[in-house]
Parts: C-alpha cells; sequence; structure tokens
C-alpha cells in the first residue's frame, strides 16, 4: 500500500505543477482580456472544453471531467478578473463600481447589500454562490423568482465582518464586476 501511495503522491505533484503552468498562462490572457476590454467570461468556449475533454476521458473519469474542470475554469476566470479589475479601474464601468463601495461603509454600520440578479437558466445560481463565496462573500438571504425568468434576490454579508478595510471594498468590487460580467442584469437593490 506505501508503494501504491507513493505513486499517487508522485501524480498529485505533477498535477500540481501542471495547474500552476495552466494559471501562469490563463493569467497572461487575462492581460490580454484587459488590454482588449473583451469579456473574461466566455460559456461557450467552457462548454466547447468541457465536451472536448469529456470525449478524450476514459469511462473510468469521464463523470468527473465536468465538476473538476469546471471549478478549475471557474478558479481561472477569477484570476483573470484581477487582471481586468487592475485596468478597469481607470474606466467609467470602474468608477461606477467605486461608487457602489463607497456604500459598504455601511457595513460597519450593521447594514448588508441586497443584490439582484437576473439568470438565462437554473444553472446559474450555482455559480453565482461560488462566485460570491470565492471573493469572501456569504449569501445570508435568498429568494429565486421564476415567473418572469429567474431573478434571484439576495443579502450578502463578508464572511469575516470585523471591520470595513480596504481589501473588503476591493473583494466587494471584483465581485461586483465578474457578477455583471457573468449574469443578465445585476443591480444592489437596497441596503438591510
Amino acid at each position: 500500500m506505501d508503494e501504491i501511495r507513493e505513486q499517487i503522491n508522485k501524480i498529485d505533484k505533477k498535477i500540481l505543477a501542471e495547474l500552476e503552468k495552466r494559471f501562469k498562462l490563463t493569467t497572461k490572457v487575462g492581460q490580454i482580456k484587459a488590454d482588449l476590454m473583451a469579456p473574461v467570461f466566455v460559456p461557450e468556449r467552457e462548454t466547447e472544453l468541457i465536451l472536448e475533454l469529456e470525449k478524450q476521458a476514459s469511462e473510468d473519469v469521464k463523470g468527473l471531467v465536468s465538476p473538476v474542470f469546471k471549478t478549475i475554469i471557474r478558479l481561472s476566470r477569477r484570476n483573470q478578473y484581477s487582471s481586468v479589475y487592475k485596468k478597469l479601474r481607470t474606466t467609467e464601468l470602474g468608477e461606477q463600481l467605486e461608487s457602489v463601495v463607497s456604500r459598504i461603509a455601511d457595513l460597519n454600520a450593521g447594514k448588508r447589500p441586497c443584490l439582484e440578479v437576473a439568470f438565462r437558466e437554473y444553472e446559474e445560481v450555482n455559480s453565482f454562490f461560488n462566485i460570491v463565496n470565492d471573493y469572501g462573500f456569504y449569501p445570508l438571504e435568498f429568494s429565486l423568482k421564476s415567473k418572469s425568468g429567474l431573478v434571484c434576490r439576495s443579502v450578502v454579508t463578508p464572511l469575516e465582518v470585523s471591520e470595513h478595510t480596504e481589501k473588503t471594498e476591493e473583494m466587494f468590487i471584483k465581485m461586483m464586476y465578474q457578477l455583471c460580467n457573468e449574469f443578465n442584469d445585476v443591480r444592489i437593490v437596497g441596503w438591510v
């Protein structure tokens, strides 16, 4: 059994090395997208990639391809948003997002932003939760309406609420930018 575990450890180290290479490349892609102001999220590209990988996978691992690569792609996308965000700060959209953050001081008064997000399809709800969590926020309340399309209303709060910090502001702006980029309609509808 020790020999098998040693082989697994070697494979894990190779996977880690390849992930590091992949993240360096996706960072470069993010910088190019930032220069071109191109969208970070291209769902067709991600779907195409996962379908191609599923075709190449053996039956033993075919069921792992989608969840594993969706996670890798999501984290790579977050990395790319950092590059775009640096460029974004000098644009009109960046200024609008900065003005939204001026209200984040309300977090110190116990208030939380209530976001409203329109989804194109039900699967995007999970993406919303992943993005919010990736940036250190947590949806406290969540409601979903489907009469006129899927619309979510959620109050979000930082995972670590201790004091108003620049990092909280920066993460909130990045989260809002990514949400605006990936979903139909994202608005702050109030503070509660």
